[in-house]
């Protein structure tokens, strides 16, 4: 992971835990590859796995093949590649 991205998931926990969120860094899973970086998860069971990506960047295959995986089981995916969309991103859990 780069700095950059470093920079805005840690911006994204960081604001995700002012709300009252449960956060966990997916990609320490033993045995699991290509998860999205973050599981955010709200009051009401609510959740989100966010893929933290720089700008110039895009998932790769295996990735995107597990988000879709997961989109396909009913479950909410998105990719954050700027500070400025992370309230957009929690908003739809409220």
């Amino acid at each position: 992971m780069s700095k950059i991205e470093a920079k805005i998931e840690a911006e994204l926990v960081k604001r995700a835990k002012k709300r009252g969120y449960i956060t966990y860094k997916l990609d320490q899973i033993p045995g699991q590859r290509n998860n999205p970086d973050q599981l955010i998860i709200n009051n009401v069971r609510e959740c989100i796995h966010v893929e933290v990506k720089r700008k110039d960047l895009k998932p790769r295959p295996a990735q995107t093949a597990q988000h879709n995986y997961l989109s396909n089981k009913g479950q909410w995916v998105s990719i954050l590649d700027d500070e400025a969309d992370i309230e957009d991103i929690l908003n739809l859990l409220t």
